[in-house]
């Protein structure tokens, strides 16, 4: 996929994501909702939050099951220094 587009009050922005060579695609879209959800109530903006859900998907989707291991997810904590840069 080539990312996700984002729709602010600023125009449409595509959220690139890095290619990565899956295990798994199981829970794929699972883990970029909980990724994007868990950025927008913790204040990140929408573009920001995006990168967030595709950091967690793809590292959902290099282990196989639904379900990486906990150690997998590993620090998303610099993406918390995005919060309100755009819309």
């Amino acid at each position: 996929a080539a990312g996700a587009c984002v729709s602010t009050t600023g125009g449409v922005t595509l959220v690139a994501t890095d290619v990565i060579a899956p295990v798994d695609t199981s829970g794929a879209g699972d883990a970029f909702d909980a990724g994007y959800l868990a950025g927008r109530l913790a204040g990140l903006s929408a573009i920001h939050a995006v990168r967030l859900g595709h950091r967690v998907a793809g590292r959902t989707i290099a282990h196989r099951g639904a379900i990486p291991p906990r150690d997998a997810i590993g620090d998303l904590a610099p993406v918390r220094q995005d919060r309100g840069e755009d819309a």
